[in-house]
């Protein structure tokens, strides 16, 4: 607890008292409050997207490697390295899914409820449509096509994950990225290249997290590739470099 001196109770008191609330900032007059919390449609009751989900559950209650998993370590469902790797299949999903033009052939296909809408997009000419087309036209994705197709977005990516970093392309006996620099604003690039060279084989097995602090200018982004580019093994060449990027700043 903290307790405020005496002698700056009054002025305290007095400023707080000062304070007033400035309309449609942390004021609204207008009482709409329960209209946030009514639903007149939820995706819980959409046939199709229980569908899938019984789908899955029932694939993974079928699964012998999870039911194995859960039993050996009860606490993978809150595990924050799979938790960390979840979030990023869905998140990879999510965002390629809204990515897909209307025609795309990945997109899903079906009678979906207009409703309930995910995303919409940008009408550039709203002079040269109706006013009913451009409702229709502002729904990119309904809710129910986009929890679907990032649902089985996320099972092909979390399929390739693991395999991921063999299957990237190389980059091998790439001299630039070896070469010191005689830039004076980016002598400390050599610094870092040389210290991550030394951890190569660590990080193997304990992984390697970096946070590049220079300021702009100073080229941190080049730096950024020779550091993870010391930290590849040159037998398998820059495998891991466009796998680790996402990790450094």
């Amino acid at each position: 607890m903290y307790s405020t001196p005496n002698c700056l109770s009054g002025d305290v008191q007095s400023y707080l008292a000062s304070l007033e609330a400035i309309e449609h900032w942390v004021l609204n007059k207008g009482n709409k409050a329960d209209d946030f919390f009514s639903f007149k449609q939820f995706i819980l009751h959409n046939k199709l997207w229980q569908k899938q989900l019984k789908r899955y559950a029932t694939k993974a209650q079928n699964s012998p490697y999870l039911q194995t998993l859960i039993k050996q370590y009860p606490q993978a469902v809150s595990d924050p390295f799979l938790l960390h790797l979840s979030r990023l299949s869905l998140m990879t999903a999510d965002h390629n899914y809204s990515g897909l033009k209307k025609d795309d052939k990945k997109r899903h296909q079906g009678k979906f409820d207009p409703n309930l809408i995910a995303n919409t997009i940008k009408i550039d000419d709203k002079n040269q449509i109706t006013q009913t087309q451009a409702k229709q036209t502002q729904i990119k994705q309904t809710l129910d096509e986009h929890l679907l197709g990032v649902a089985q977005f996320s099972a092909q990516f979390v399929r390739i994950l693991p395999t991921l970093h063999e299957n990237l392309p190389t980059l091998q006996n790439h001299n630039p990225l070896l070469q010191n620099t005689d830039t004076d604003g980016f002598l400390w690039q050599n610094t870092a290249f040389k210290t991550a060279l030394k951890h190569r084989e660590a990080t193997d097995t304990h992984g390697f997290f970096g946070i590049n602090m220079a300021s702009t200018g100073k080229g941190k982004t080049l730096a950024n590739a020779r550091i993870m580019y010391a930290l590849t093994d040159p037998n398998k060449g820059g495998q891991g470099l466009l796998w680790r990027w996402g990790f450094v700043f």
